[in-house]
């Protein structure tokens, strides 16, 4: 018999696991809820839980209360918020602290509730943190609150959350676009300097998301205060070059400047670039941009949320050097008026002047946010997108005119899997129109299923097609033998569909559970004409 040698022995394949192993295996496999139950039966499986348990910590307050003399004022003082006292800390105060904290991972600051509370007391942890860093091992700091807050709440915290949490190991600073009131703004000032604490600090960063807002840190506004004996005159952009390996940036329009714009351009790993609205946008500078070439190496990626038309405007008046490259937009406006009718999809497809260049384009997301209305997209409209080379498309809430549902969708949209489209009412005769496109596959509509003298077609127009979802609104006839016509339409357009798929029915609530019965039906009638073609 052949012996083991020492290399074989003491390899993980050639001996038993230790009881340790064995728990840190669990663990790695288990929800934290679950590591956490594990760490209350054993000390081993404690031992090996507590990394699991702490590599997310969902609200900063759960790290501050293993600081002694963390004091949690939820009494209310005019604030509608808690606030959190830091004061007095000394070195030995941070024994516990110190145990848990290279276990960290991801710090998300107000956790999945969103919910703000204001911190005093920030300078011993600001001074601590410049000889060693808090958490060691932190990879992601998440500033992320609902709240609809007074600015100088929002701006003094987001460096104090850098200079208290920065480190060699962060890959990502974020701070997120609050909806509500927009108040995560910040200004250039504070911008500048968040970005020089995270130059020193964190070069290797890959994810930035940064609300930078000339509008904010005005002369009145008293919120970055605690912090402008540290703010130069530097600015932000100058601080870009500094992150080699950035890939993932969000932020508002004012990136869109011509400085920051080049800054940003010259990012040679920069893949995805995120914008959000704002009021800092030079609209005299719209039409001076000079286009330059080779910007944006690597950006595939480009989301444009939620923006005021002229941000759109100014945005892509640099489409030119965005789309070279890009395979995916999703621009969706936000209206400034609820009853603001003045947007059509010609007018969205204005905005679009240099959508021609996306010669790579293979996801495309147009969306308005409006309650009151859907807009119509037309032929010149339809004209843009037989120029691109897309595979998916999501419009809402847009419905295409008569002239644009007369085209030859197939040629329209010839390589295209799946399209959204569910503010458009679509008949039977309209279906037999999208048959002709000949990848589909994923269909979303607005579904009108009654024969309204519709002249049904006989033909086979393509197989692909799977998956036909009915939004929101759609209808359907009562008629049994109706029903029964309806499934052989549909047959006839997609022999492979298998079901539809409802969403909601256009009907009052005492009404639903009799239209759903029609909907089953429908559905058992296609899957017995499968069953009887087999």
């Amino acid at each position: 018999m052949t012996s083991s040698t020492p290399d074989q022995i003491s390899s993980p394949s050639s001996r038993a696991m230790s009881l340790f192993e064995i728990a840190d295996l669990v663990a790695s496999f288990s929800t934290r809820h679950v590591c956490v139950r594990l760490a209350q039966t054993s000390g081993v499986l404690c031992t090996a839980s507590v990394p699991y348990i702490w590599a997310y910590v969902e609200d900063a307050r759960n790290l501050f209360r293993l600081l002694p003399t963390m004091i949690e004022d939820d009494s209310d003082h005019g604030f509608s918020w808690t606030k959190i006292y830091l004061e007095n800390l000394q070195d030995g105060h941070f024994g516990i602290f110190s145990a848990y904290a290279p276990h960290v991972k991801i710090l998300d600051v107000y956790g999945r509730s969103r919910e703000y509370y204001e911190v005093s007391y920030w300078r011993y942890l600001i001074e601590r943190a410049r000889e060693r860093p808090l958490l060691p091992n932190l990879r992601a700091l998440i500033i992320a609150s609902d709240k609809r807050l007074v600015e100088r709440e929002i701006a003094s915290d987001q460096a104090a959350w850098a200079g208290a949490f920065a480190s060699p190991s962060l890959l990502e600073f974020t701070v997120a676009f609050c909806e509500e009131g927009y108040a995560s703004g910040i200004s250039y000032a504070a911008a500048s300097f968040i970005l020089e604490i995270l130059a020193q600090r964190s070069p290797k960063l890959q994810t930035l998301g940064l609300l930078v807002d000339n509008d904010k840190g005005d002369e009145e506004e008293n919120g970055e205060s605690a912090f402008l004996v540290f703010f130069t005159t530097r600015k932000f952009e100058s601080y870009l070059s500094i992150f080699a390996d950035l890939r993932h940036v969000s932020g508002t329009a004012a990136w869109f400047h011509d400085q920051p714009f080049q800054k940003l351009g010259e990012l040679p790993h920069l893949e995805t670039l995120t914008v959000y609205r704002s009021f800092d946008v030079d609209y005299g500078k719209i039409d001076s941009w000079r286009n330059r070439k080779n910007l944006f190496p690597a950006l595939h990626s480009l989301t444009l949320s939620n923006l005021y038309k002229r941000d759109a405007k100014f945005v892509l008046s640099r489409g030119a050097a965005l789309f070279k490259n890009l395979t995916f937009l999703h621009l969706s406006l936000y209206q400034e008026f609820r009853y603001d009718n003045s947007l059509d999809g010609e007018q969205l497809i204005l905005l679009l002047p240099s959508l021609r260049e996306a010669v790579h384009l293979r996801r495309l997301e147009l969306a308005v946010d409006s309650q009151t209305k859907n807009y119509m997209f037309d032929k010149s409209g339809m004209d843009v997108f037989s120029k691109l080379p897309l595979l998916e498309l999501s419009l809402k809430p847009f419905y295409l005119s008569e002239n644009a549902i007369n085209m030859d969708l197939g040629a329209v949209w010839a390589l295209l899997t799946r399209l959204e489209m569910p503010t458009h009412r679509a008949s039977l005769a309209d279906l037999s129109r999208f048959a002709t496109i000949p990848c589909l596959n994923y269909l979303e509509l607005c579904l009108d299923l009654q024969l309204n003298n519709t002249q049904q077609t006989n033909t086979i127009h393509q197989t692909e097609l799977t998956r036909l979802v009915a939004s929101p609104g759609s209808t359907i006839t009562s008629d049994p033998d109706e029903i029964q016509l309806v499934v052989h339409f549909l047959a006839s357009a997609w022999p492979n569909l298998s079901s539809v798929t409802w969403s909601q029915l256009d009907k009052p609530e005492a009404e639903q559970t009799q239209y759903r019965v029609y909907a089953d039906n429908l559905n058992y009638c296609i899957s017995e004409l499968h069953s009887a073609g087999a």
